[in-house]
């Protein structure tokens, strides 16, 4: 069966006219704010780029010394503020929906989350770094792409398509995500207002970032965003049928993001502040004869502190040591009763954690450098109260240490990379995980040839809501081989393309009555991208496939006539993205994403996978900039396409599985968004 589901509504022109008068106004207090007449702010560095230098930047995500992209032991993409601001993007999935492989999912509390290469990757197998602070949620090891991460604060986007936990531990297990924010390399800064308007509803996000370099090697930056986004203008309706809603008025996003950094020479400070609140009207799927659940509809509340102290030393020419304190306090997945005093319901668990870090890097001689390091860390809930639907009733508390080391040698032959990481947990035991690469870079052609083992450790919910008779759960363990091939032509067209084999075992997963260790999981597939750049034009074309060879989970197996993949996970997707420079101060981009038929438990059959059909998602975005104002005007989703997100597991949907049992979401059909920014 196919099931194809209808937007019910259309942008308003009265929302249009609202949304651009609202914009003017917030130039206006721009200009009124500051001097129109200043020059740009000079030194931005990575952000003053052509969208070809860019491609030759250097950077250091698998390496022990910066190199280019090409040479790189791990498939690896790079994302620009440059080409973020392009698109359009407002926030983290904008961004990694146009990078092959991939994908979305719902989760429980209508949480939007990853899939990676035909996996679902969502709890604990993708690891997200924002300025080098961790900021997976440590209940699951969930992030939040969705209305989160402001896009006009990123400086770049530093992605390992890969295995990374040889070097960054255990929630890289499938990928890492690095955000490096803008910072004092402005010396100045830049504020922004937008508007986003769908059907008869409009939302906001304003930005701020500002940095500072000082004479007297004193720094500083700051980025700070808030957000009040309306997900969806669609209808909801459950897996039985028996409820329908309209989301336009019941799915608020309002995200706030703090981030400060300072530092002197070479210690470094960061504060991150990270209050990410959206409202959940379906009430866990709003099941087939169940009563309302006693939830305040603004249900899902996950808010982290970090705070971080890093300190860069040099005691002899050939060595440097930089010690790393991270702290963060969390409040993950709280769920507040609607009645204050029904304990019974209060899922509101707090999460600490404190981490030590402490890498050093040898460089032998030119040609080689070794890297060795030990990390520690301390992970405990200091309450477990909990629901009758979780049963999170007992604290989790557990120590992680860890030794790791990197040796690069670089000949003019080819470049090896010996790698390995060694993590014990106090709670599921340990587990060492090899990297070899072999990198050979020419002019225009690369080769690489990649294998890394890596893990997942359960976090500290996982660990509290196991399923019943289930023993203590294991590590997952991950076996990936990967080979790219690139060649950059002559005339400013680039092209790369890589082959990937991953296998999970013991694969952590909700089974519908609590996590347990599953049978075997892998996939395998390709990935190319094709670049053009010219003074009149940037473009790229992305394509990824994915294939599941074992489904040992039937949990996250899709519909039988889809064959070998898994649910929410298309085989096919095509991204694309290409700007138009029409003249220095104006741009106009096209962007898209196509994903191939996905399954996913629907409405009218609740127990049984159905086909979700293909999908075509097209934005277009202008920017014009004129001295320190940009005006920006774009359309989302502009042939109003059903951009339908399934969960990627059997959520279940008799009422004794009271947790999990959602129908899918369509987010909003075709938005309308202004957009205006001050550089100051």
């Amino acid at each position: 069966m196919k099931t194809t589901i209808r937007p019910q509504q259309t942008a308003s022109y009265h929302s249009i006219l609202r949304l651009i008068v609202a914009n003017i106004l917030a130039g206006t207090a721009c200009a009124v704010a500051a001097d129109t007449n200043a020059p740009a702010a000079a030194g931005n560095n990575i952000m003053d780029l052509s969208l070809d230098d860019l491609s030759k930047v250097e950077i250091k995500i698998a390496s022990i010394n910066a190199k280019p992209i090409n040479a790189q032991p791990a498939v690896v993409s790079v994302i620009t503020s440059k080409e973020i601001e392009a698109t359009g993007a407002h926030d983290l999935k904008d961004i990694l929906q146009l990078v092959p492989g991939f994908y979305f999912g719902m989760d429980d509390a209508s949480e939007i989350g990853t899939g990676f290469r035909g996996i679902w990757a969502y709890e604990g197998k993708i690891q997200l770094l924002v300025d080098g602070i961790e900021m997976n949620e440590g209940g699951f090891g969930n992030f939040f792409p969705l209305d989160h991460y402001a896009a006009e604060n990123i400086k770049q986007v530093e992605i390992i398509r890969g295995p990374g936990s040889a070097t960054y531990g255990g929630t890289a297990e499938l990928a890492v995500i690095s955000i490096t924010t803008k910072g004092a390399e402005q010396n100045g800064g830049s504020v922004s207002s937008r508007t986003i308007a769908t059907g008869d509803t409009a939302g906001e996000q304003a930005t701020a970032s500002f940095g500072y370099q000082l004479t007297n090697d004193w720094r500083f930056s700051g980025n700070f965003s808030y957000s009040d986004i309306v997900r969806s203008d669609q209808t909801y309706v459950s897996l039985d049928g028996s409820e329908r809603m309209n989301l336009s008025d019941r799915s608020d996003d309002h995200p706030i993001e703090l981030n400060v950094g300072g530092g002197w020479k070479d210690l470094d400070l960061r504060f991150i502040y990270d209050r990410y609140h959206i409202q959940d009207p379906l009430l866990f799927g709003g099941l087939p004869n169940t009563p309302p659940l006693p939830f305040d509809p603004n249900i899902f509340k996950n808010d982290i502190i970090a705070v971080s102290a890093e300190y860069a030393l040099k005691p002899i020419a050939d060595l440097s040591i930089t010690p790393k304190v991270i702290y963060k306090y969390e409040q993950p997945w709280n769920v507040t009763p609607s009645d204050p005093a029904d304990e019974v319901w209060a899922l509101l668990p707090t999460y600490q954690r404190l981490d030590f870090d402490l890498p050093a890097t040898i460089t032998i001689n030119d040609q080689s450098s070794l890297k060795i390091g030990a990390h520690l860390y301390h992970d405990w809930t200091d309450s477990g109260e909990g629901t009758a639907a979780v049963g999170l009733v007992h604290p989790v508390e557990y120590a992680d240490y860890a030794g790791y080391a990197q040796y690069d040698l670089d000949t003019r032959w080819a470049n090896l990379t010996l790698g390995g990481r060694y993590e014990n947990q106090s709670y599921s035991g340990g587990a060492f995980v090899p990297r070899v690469g072999l990198v050979k870079a020419w002019d225009r052609f690369h080769v690489k040839l990649l294998y890394n083992q890596a893990f997942r450790t359960p976090n500290v919910l996982v660990i509290a809501e196991r399923a019943p008779g289930v023993g203590a759960i294991q590590n997952e363990l991950t076996t990936g081989y990967e080979s790219e091939v690139g060649y950059d032509f002559n005339g400013g067209f680039s092209l790369v393309g890589n082959l990937y084999f991953m296998r999970i075992k013991h694969l952590i997963g909700y089974n519908g009555t609590g996590y347990a260790n599953g049978e075997p999981m892998s996939t395998e597939g390709a990935e190319t991208q094709l670049r053009y750049n010219s003074a009149k034009l940037s473009a790229s074309l992305g394509y990824a496939f994915t294939r599941a060879t074992e489904q040992g989970v039937s949990y996250y197996s899709a519909a039988p006539a889809l064959g070998h993949m898994n649910l929410e996970m298309p085989q096919n997707q095509v991204t694309l993205s290409a700007t138009w420079h029409v003249t220095k101060s104006f741009d106009w981009n096209f962007s898209g994403v196509f994903m191939s038929e996905r399954g996913a438990y629907v409405y009218p059959n609740p127990n049984t996978p159905s086909v979700l059909p293909s999908v075509f998602l097209i934005n277009t975005f202008a920017e014009y900039r004129w001295r320190d104002f940009s005006f920006g005007v774009g359309i989302h989703n502009l042939f109003d396409q059903p951009e339908i997100i399934g969960q990627s597991y059997a959520g279940g949907s008799t009422p004794d599985q009271l947790m999990g049992g959602s129908a899918p979401q369509i987010l909003s059909g075709r938005t309308f968004m202004v957009k205006v920014g001050f550089t100051f």
